[in-house]
């Protein structure tokens, strides 16, 4: 089985962190788990919805193989910087959908991202930030992204952070991150960016279920041919916190992602929810 994806996804009425393998959606929340990790592979590409398998070896670094990541309905539009379209067979709906321009704050680092009106909540709890702020509401994916580097130009912020640093800012301080937004909410007001509105800013603490862990769990790696043995106790974002004997241990769930994996000491593929 591979890992396709890693999302959040709404069970029994909360957001909780999930995984697609194959063509089965796997609860991770709670659940214990012991796996071994087999070869990185493309994941494949998603078109008109439908996953359209692909066997390809890839980059340690990239989920998508060349030709995967060309066909895929959005691989492309990640990529985008507001410059010009790069992926034309969703220009039109791109065009017309409404999106908000968010700031995610972790602990002392503070990024700019842009999510889909309709998923910024989903979106800001994936991203593992400790509080996240809406700031403007714009319609067109070129337009919103080219506002996006103006925000992260004019503020000094950044637009992505690497699965390394959120697993040091597991437990990162909530008086940092509002403070960094409220600086960087001032900071747009005297610089009169347009489209600007009063943030909305939410704390996203109560969804990682950190209360679980009792000390900063040890960073480890997916290596090929090791085997991941723990019950995943919190999330935050793509970190998830295995316990394994009294040890917590933390993953960036994004270095899974392209692996086959192999279920052991006979757990049942029946966890595995079929969607496909």
């Amino acid at each position: 089985m591979q890992v396709i994806k890693y999302k959040w996804m709404d069970r029994d009425g909360s957001l909780s962190p999930h995984m697609l393998v194959g063509d089965r959606i796997l609860p991770l929340m709670g659940e214990t788990f012991s796996m071994k990790i087999g070869k990185k592979k493309c994941i494949g590409s998603f078109q008109k919805g439908k996953h359209m398998k692909c066997s390809n070896e890839t980059e340690s670094s990239q989920w998508f193989c060349y030709k995967c990541s060309i066909a895929d309905d959005y691989c492309m539009c990640i990529r985008c910087t507001g410059e010009k379209c790069i992926n034309l067979k969703q220009r039109n709906a791109c065009e017309k959908n409404n999106y908000y321009i968010y700031l995610a704050a972790f602990d002392n680092m503070l990024k700019v991202g842009i999510s889909l009106d309709r998923r910024i909540m989903e979106r800001l709890i994936e991203q593992g930030a400790d509080m996240g702020a809406k700031i403007a509401n714009v319609q067109d994916g070129l337009i919103v992204r080219q506002l996006e580097q103006k925000i992260k130009n004019s503020i000094g912020v950044v637009d992505r952070i690497r699965g390394k640093q959120k697993q040091q800012m597991i437990f990162g301080s909530p008086n940092k991150a509002s403070e960094n937004i409220n600086n960087a909410v001032m900071k747009l007001r005297a610089n009169g960016i347009s489209f600007f509105q009063n943030p909305e800013i939410y704390d996203l603490r109560k969804h990682y279920k950190l209360e679980n862990v009792p000390y900063h769990p040890r960073a480890a790696e997916v290596i090929e041919n090791e085997t991941i043995e723990g019950t995943c106790v919190a999330a935050k974002g793509n970190i998830m916190i295995l316990c394994n004997k009294d040890e917590f241990f933390s993953i960036n769930s994004h270095d899974l992602i392209g692996r086959e994996i192999d279920m052991l000491d006979g757990q049942p593929v029946s966890k595995l929810i079929k969607i496909i």
